[in-house]
């Protein structure tokens, strides 16, 4: 969990805010402004996007530069009834007369149904598959959560599912302290503790690991500890930063010290480490164009190569012949990929649709939703069954059942049965993976969002393994006690996360920030849409839509790999370290985790729960 950042279960959605659509919002008025165009047309030398409004000033229409349209309309109090968008098909819904969403009917036709209360905080959701019915209780004294101390009020105290029951303690500041998570018969306790500030002092995991951050003078974490059944660990120390910026160096538990360099707008140029060393040369707007042995990635080992959009297309190796390329259309979507990898050749569409049918001569399926349904590969055939909150739920390799997902509200992959194995996972209140129990019993170990330390319980004894990320967050290797490395995952070559790790005995499934890699699938987990390295894009529409910030729904964080990151599958953005970034600083080669400030950050009373059914509206943050 980032130290600055708040855990308030806090649902601050003012009424009609998540509903009425206004001029250019979000990321439409930041490309109008960046680009200084109108506000109906955002037109650079090589894309054009127009967008239409109605005489009350609403927007009715986007046209992509494909040219393909997305259109809204609305009742007579400027609610939005129905969308209709290439990639999702219809969309619809109605309204109380309080503005809240009663009903929302997708593509494929499952509709939810909402109840509030008098505070128009919601009450339930319901669906024609009972399994997937939510019910959500405010308010209740701990003799009803069984929380030892808490300050209920104003908040959300339960979210009862028939996968999940979350149970969430407060305290007087309306920090969350304690989350009980029961799934498949077992409960799961994650507690906090914090300072009067608010800064994040410790958590305690499920397995009753506890780990401890402390700060310096400036409020910077400046170490990291353990408590295990084996005594107290010092996992990270002597952490430094640059002046007003971001972290320059710290050193792991077993001695290994990392050190981080900046160029003046403090975008990273060198990582060194024993076990992972990075140096890369960037352009003028910062994006990474080689990486080298050397500071200055000079001479460049591998070089990359970006479209005016500033898109990713090609990678070269040393000797100048190209390892990877890819081409694309207007939109981002890919039109092409040559090299080595699974996905090769020209990719197809479903006609006037963003919907990927096939890659060279691989079939593809999508559903009315235009999620991925079947996937032809290598030989075998994935397919894919979706819940009615439109959540992946089944998976198959050649018509054969390989996992069953389960969610919470929040959209949070809460657990995975693979051959009768179940797995349990739990999240920070950012969604971040804190920790996964069954046949792996781990804690994840994070400083300033990017993970540091594993705690791998067996039975009473716990070891520790210590992990290097890259200038983005993603991890690179992992290294035992005595600093031997035990888990690799290569950086040169490697932009789209295609190529597999490499393990000496050591199991390793965190990917790109906010990814969870599935063996039995090859898909990384996102959080909300799993991502596919080989095609370089989401099986899955953006729930957000436009206000996830790119002109392709499917896109991942704009063809920028090396520059974006996206933790929960919802809108990309740089990595900010949470320590600095909060205090308004340049984002430029961060370490952070990044927050869609759109869930309330404050600790007011107005609690509406997200909820992943409601298409283009999936709040977290």
């Amino acid at each position: 969990m980032n130290q600055e950042q708040t855990a308030v279960r806090s649902f601050a959605v003012a009424k009609g805010a998540a509903r009425k659509r206004k001029p250019l919002t979000g990321i439409m008025l930041g490309l109008a402004m960046v680009i200084g165009t109108s506000p109906v047309t955002a037109q650079t030398a090589n894309t054009k996007t127009t967008y239409s409004y109605d005489a009350l000033d609403r927007l009715t229409q986007v046209t992509d530069p494909s040219g393909l349209n997305t259109t809204y309309h609305y009742d007579g109090l400027s609610d939005e009834t129905t969308l209709t968008s290439p990639d999702t098909g219809v969309t619809a819904k109605t309204y109380d007369a309080a503005g809240n969403v009663l009903t929302a009917t997708d593509a494929n036709g499952n509709t939810v149904t909402f109840t509030y209360d008098a505070n128009d905080r919601r009450l339930s959701a319901s669906y024609a598959d009972s399994t997937q019915n939510i019910s959500y209780a405010y308010d209740e004294a701990n003799n009803v959560t069984g929380c030892t101390t808490s300050y209920p009020i104003g908040h959300l105290t339960r979210m009862i599912e028939s996968a999940v029951t979350t149970v969430y303690c407060y305290n007087a500041q309306g920090y969350v302290i304690q989350k009980s998570q029961t799934v498949d018969g077992h409960t799961d306790v994650t507690s906090y503790t914090r300072s009067p500030g608010g800064k994040l002092l410790s958590i305690t995991h499920p397995s009753g690991n506890q780990v401890s951050y402390s700060y310096d003078a400036d409020g910077h974490v400046s170490g990291v500890t353990a408590i295990t059944a084996n005594g107290t660990t010092t996992l990270v120390s002597n952490v430094t930063y640059l002046p007003f910026g971001p972290i320059s160096g710290y050193t792991l538990g077993n001695g290994q010290t990392i050190t981080r360099s900046y160029d003046a707008n403090y975008r990273l140029t060198d990582l060194v480490g024993p076990a992972f060393t990075l140096h890369v040369a960037r352009d003028a707007m910062g994006h990474i164009t080689a990486t080298g042995n050397s500071p200055g990635a000079n001479p460049a080992t591998e070089t990359y190569s970006y479209d005016p959009l500033y898109r990713l297309t090609a990678i070269t190796e040393a000797d100048g012949s190209t390892l990877e390329s890819v081409t694309y259309n207007p939109t981002g979507d890919r039109l092409s990929k040559t090299g080595s990898g699974l996905a090769t050749g020209a990719y197809s569409y479903n006609p006037n649709t963003h919907q990927l049918i096939g890659t060279g001569n691989a079939a593809r399926t999508v559903d009315a939703n235009g999620n991925t349904t079947a996937i032809n590969q290598a030989g075998s055939t994935y397919g894919f069954g979706y819940n009615a909150r439109n959540r992946m739920a089944l998976a198959q390799l050649n018509q054969s059942t390989v996992a069953n997902y389960a969610y919470n509200a929040d959209g949070e992959r809460v657990a995975k049965t693979t051959t009768g194995t179940t797995e349990r996972y739990s999240y920070n209140e950012d969604s971040q993976l804190l920790s996964e129990y069954g046949s792996t019993n781990r804690d994840y170990v994070y400083l300033a969002g990017i993970p540091v330390a594993n705690l791998d319980t067996q039975g009473t004894t716990t070891s520790v393994a210590y992990v290097t990320a890259d200038q983005l967050g993603t991890p690179r290797a992992v290294t035992d006690s005595s600093g031997n490395s035990i888990w690799t995952w290569v950086y040169q070559g490697n932009a789209w996360g295609e190529q597999a790790p490499t393990s000496n005995g050591y199991t390793y499934n965190l990917r790109f920030p906010g990814q969870y890699f599935d063996q039995e699938t090859g898909l990384n987990y996102n959080i909300n849409r799993y991502y596919e390295p080989p095609i370089g894009r989401y099986g899955q529409p953006d729930p957000l839509g436009y206000e996830g910030g790119q002109w392709s729904w499917y896109a991942y964080v704009n063809n920028s790999p090396m520059m974006l990151v996206d933790p929960l599958g919802l809108a990309n953005g740089p990595a900010c370290v949470a320590t600095w970034a909060a205090a308004g600083a340049a984002c430029g080669g961060g370490l952070g985790w990044v927050r869609i400030p759109t869930k309330s950050a404050t600790h007011s009373s107005a609690n509406r729960p997200p909820d992943p059914s409601q298409i283009g509206r999936v709040f977290r943050g």
